[in-house]
């Protein structure tokens, strides 16, 4: 690596000797400083530990008031405002897809990992480690052949008529694009807003477990969905003390169709999966309770319906999971599923989230 440096650096110094004007010669040169003090910075800890005055004074005079990758790439990159959201992958426009495809095409990067574009055009950084995912915990399952199960209608519990689930979609625009020919609805209530309704629907009619759901849209800036929907949970969570989960309700996107499928009870079943966030980014300093409770919920799925889970993650976001230790982000389905085989889907998933409350209640039920 550093002879690789030596090399860019003595290629420098020989096109300073050959400018012929002193401007081109400055220009140069302060770019190579820049580069140079960005890469010892990095080196001495990286973006996200950085907080003595000194950086703090060089990301201001850069002009990166927010310091991480993806404010800086927004800022120099215009065009990534429009497809990097704030706390997970955003894509605006009429076609989202397009712009990701182009991008990726043109830059040898990936939208949804911001470093990747300065790694595609300077190698040295990727071997430097700039903001790599987080490691994943375990692989993702495949759809296990079609199992068939005997449907027991659910039995009420007697839980109360107080609110224990709050049910909301940060994303509410999300939607399926088997169905609607467009994986987003821009300032509308998606495909995702009518899962998370099937959901609230057979919990309280077939369980008697109230759940609130929210039928606001807060993605209508969509960079704004976790900051709006963080707002109404908080107000939610103080009014209701008695709310014991909270789920917030999307679905997946750059998931092949035949991983995004299966069949339960002889039914085409949208798959579904679980994203926790971390403290990588913002204060959480408890997110290990939520991925230990999402780690139980999963185990859970796939005792009662083998083939519908795809895997847990852990990201960089928060979430709004910081709001509560019981909160989860829920991917029913991918934007190659049909609404009916979502709504399949979150049917089930509301039997799931019944055991999870009886659970939770044991003492408390009527059983």
């Amino acid at each position: 690596m550093f002879n690789k440096l030596s090399g860019r650096g003595l290629m420098v110094s020989f096109l300073l000797l050959k400018m012929r004007s002193w401007r081109g010669r400055v220009f140069l040169g302060g770019l190579t400083l820049l580069f140079a003090m960005g890469f010892w910075l990095w080196q001495a800890g990286g973006l996200g530990g950085l907080n003595n005055n000194l950086t703090k004074g060089f990301f201001v005079l850069a002009g990166w008031p927010d310091r991480s990758l993806s404010g800086i790439l927004r800022i120099h990159i215009p065009l990534l405002g429009e497809v990097v959201g704030d706390e997970v992958a955003a894509f605006g426009g009429d076609n989202p897809e397009g712009i990701q495809v182009s991008l990726g095409l043109l830059m040898g990067a990936r939208v949804r990992e911001p470093a990747s574009f300065l790694n595609s055009q300077i190698p040295l950084l990727e071997k430097i480690g700039m903001e790599k995912p987080l490691k994943e915990e375990e692989p993702e399952s495949t759809p296990e052949n079609p199992v068939k199960i005997t449907e027991i209608p659910p039995a009420k519990l007697n839980l109360g008529d107080k609110p224990l689930i709050l049910i909301y979609s940060s994303h509410t625009g999300e939607t399926y694009a088997a169905t609607d020919g467009l994986s987003r609805l821009t300032g509308k209530r998606g495909g995702v807003y009518l899962a998370a309704a099937e959901l609230a629907g057979r919990l309280e009619k077939d369980y008697g477990i109230k759940a609130i759901h929210s039928a606001e849209i807060f993605d209508t800036d969509y960079g704004d969905g976790y900051l709006r929907s963080a707002q109404m949970m908080a107000k939610i969570l103080k009014e209701n003390p008695s709310i014991q989960l909270v789920i917030d309700v999307h679905r997946d996107a750059d998931v092949p169709r035949e991983n995004s499928v299966t069949e339960i009870q002889g039914k085409k079943t949208a798959r579904i999966m679980m994203v926790v966030g971390t403290n990588a980014r913002s204060t959480h300093p408890n997110w290990m309770q939520n991925y230990a409770f999402a780690k139980s919920v999963a185990a859970k799925v796939k005792a009662m319906y083998p083939g519908l889970f795809r895997k847990v993650e852990a990201k960089r976001g928060r979430y709004n999971q910081h709001l509560h230790p019981r909160a989860i982000l829920v991917e029913i389905g991918t934007d190659q599923n049909s609404l009916e085989e979502a709504l399949v889907s979150a049917r089930l998933v509301a039997d799931v989230m019944a055991s999870v409350m009886e659970e939770l209640n044991k003492g408390q039920t009527g059983q």
